[in-house]
């Protein structure tokens, strides 16, 4: 736990303490490891506004749930803890998901901005709510931001990558390249939304795979805000949520049916898309089905020319 006190924390903010400008949504589950080294980042934040944390803590097996009792007690006004319970959990495709939490936490945040990380990711820099919100302060009409963010290999502790590099300059990017991203185009620590982002989530956001993807598309409508900062850490481990998601041609080819079918859904009943991206959206989303039906093909030609091969050597 950082060695911090809350009146340090919140002796530079401005304006009422009890009303957040911001609203860091964080939502855990068997994140044991990891969980200290979230909420120490989002402490760690030197701001002249008032901002708070928003835990979703998801009836861990671990100790997750006894850490964050212990941090909501000594931050009673920063980190505002909800407990929830396994039998609330909402299924995708037969697994156990953290949307019923994440649902319910976006909720409760009274920020005019929301800044997402889950617990097992961390900020990586003091000034990251400072310099992202000041950012989007000069741009009214765009509802979302993000920045660079840096990949680590939760068991070889190895820096691996870089996500989200987008140049060395700050600028907007435009709605298509935010659909052509397909949800990888940004790490989720690095994103920051206006909370009015989440007041227009269709009611199937309960039962998509990708929520990211589908917040990106509904935000960056009218464009997105790229920083160049490295400011975050997205974590990298084989037992997550959405590396299950991939294991095995069944649940890769059950995550492409669900992303193809609410992905068309957004793409025909969002009011402000243009008609090139509602097409867009439904073509990026039926690509990797036209991928597997080309491998299955050329699966099934070789092994029938191998079968008439074999058979005519018999002849």
């Amino acid at each position: 736990m950082i060695d911090k006190q809350e009146q340090k924390i919140i002796k530079n903010w401005k304006g009422d303490k009890k009303r957040p400008l911001v609203s860091i949504c964080c939502i855990t589950y068997n994140h044991e490891d990891y969980i200290s080294e979230a909420l120490d980042s989002f402490l760690m934040q030197e701001t002249d506004f008032p901002f708070e944390v928003c835990l979703g803590e998801d009836d861990s097996s671990d100790k997750t749930r006894q850490i964050c009792l212990q941090y909501a007690e000594r931050y009673p006004n920063i980190i505002k803890l909800f407990l929830r319970k396994r039998e609330d959990v909402i299924y995708i495709n037969n697994l156990p998901t953290g949307r019923f939490n994440l649902i319910k936490t976006l909720k409760e945040c009274q920020g005019e901005f929301i800044a997402l990380c889950e617990g097992d990711d961390y900020f990586s820099h003091k000034s990251k709510l400072q310099k992202q919100v000041d950012e989007m302060k000069k741009y009214p009409s765009i509802k979302m931001s993000f920045h660079k963010s840096t990949v680590l290999d939760s068991d070889s502790r190895n820096l691996k990558a870089v996500v989200g590099e987008l140049g060395n300059a700050s600028c907007i990017i435009k709605h298509a390249n935010m659909i052509l991203g397909g949800g990888g185009y940004c790490a989720t620590s690095s994103l920051i939304f206006r909370k009015k982002v989440f007041n227009i989530l269709p009611c199937f956001i309960t039962d998509v795979i990708a929520f990211d993807y589908i917040a990106q598309i509904l935000a960056s409508s009218k464009g997105a805000l790229y920083l160049p900062y490295d400011y975050s850490i997205y974590r990298l481990h084989n037992t997550s949520l959405s590396a299950n998601f991939t294991k095995g041609i069944s649940h890769y080819l059950k995550k492409n049916i669900n992303m193809f079918i609410y992905s068309s859904r957004l793409a025909l009943t969002a009011k402000d898309f243009s008609l090139t991206n509602r097409f867009l959206i439904i073509f990026v989303n039926i690509l990797p089905f036209l991928a597997w039906i080309k491998y299955s093909l050329k699966t099934v030609l070789n092994l029938i020319g191998n079968k008439l091969r074999k058979n005519k050597r018999y002849l």
